[in-house]
């Protein structure tokens, strides 16, 4: 697959289950009509009170398959509990010949795919602001069964424990969504000047690491 020279920005929200990226993306579209978020396919069952092509859309493993092999697929090597989860580079590439940028929703090694294919690239991750405040929103969310829900802890875990600068370019610690909500405005309202000021530049963007809290 070749090196796809883009000329908008592509926007990548990482961050373990349960710790809001999903509100957050929410309220952040809602005050952002430059950013259009691109759902991810996947061939996990569509939860009750779930709408196809919102977040998400649901297809079978065979489907997923045929679309990673006619290399309109990035992602097929991710998989979560059990489940593939990708995003088509025709639907990217759709929302920018309207003149807006993209939001996906991805792993570590979902940036690193998408690194490899588009230039212009913000991963931003999303930290909860502790182990036990996660395992809390987790838990309150009651969309999963025990086993799942301890088995996305641990999964949490790992990725916290993973996260560096080589893998993302912006670390935001979310105690409280509206502060959340204002960083990642800000980060959004940096990438475009940085993208108008220079357009050319390639590679990694400023990197904003806190300490985790």
């Amino acid at each position: 697959m070749d090196f796809i020279q883009n000329r908008r920005i592509l926007f990548i929200l990482c961050g373990p289950s349960g710790v809001g990226k999903g509100t957050l993306i929410k309220k952040l579209l809602e005050s952002d009509t430059r950013v259009v978020r691109c759902p991810c396919w996947t061939t996990r069952p569509l939860r009750s009170g779930e709408v196809d092509s919102l977040e998400y859309h649901y297809t079978n493993l065979g489907n997923f398959i045929e679309l990673q092999k006619q290399g309109d697929l990035i992602g097929g090597s991710v998989e979560l509990l059990g489940y593939m989860y990708g995003v088509r580079i025709s639907e990217i590439e759709k929302i920018w010949k309207y003149g807006q940028s993209v939001l996906v929703e991805s792993n570590f090694t979902g940036i690193k795919q998408l690194r490899e294919h588009f230039r212009n690239v913000a991963a931003i991750f999303i930290a909860p602001p502790s182990l036990a405040v996660l395992a809390e929103r987790l838990n309150s969310r009651k969309r999963e069964n025990q086993k799942e829900i301890s088995l996305r802890f641990s999964q949490a875990q790992q990725m916290l424990s993973k996260v560096n600068p080589s893998l993302v370019d912006y670390y935001i610690v979310n105690d409280d969504i509206q502060s959340c909500l204002y960083t990642l405005q800000s980060i959004i309202h940096s990438e475009y000047h940085r993208l108008r000021s220079k357009p050319s530049v390639f590679g990694n963007q400023e990197i904003v690491l806190p300490h985790f809290r």
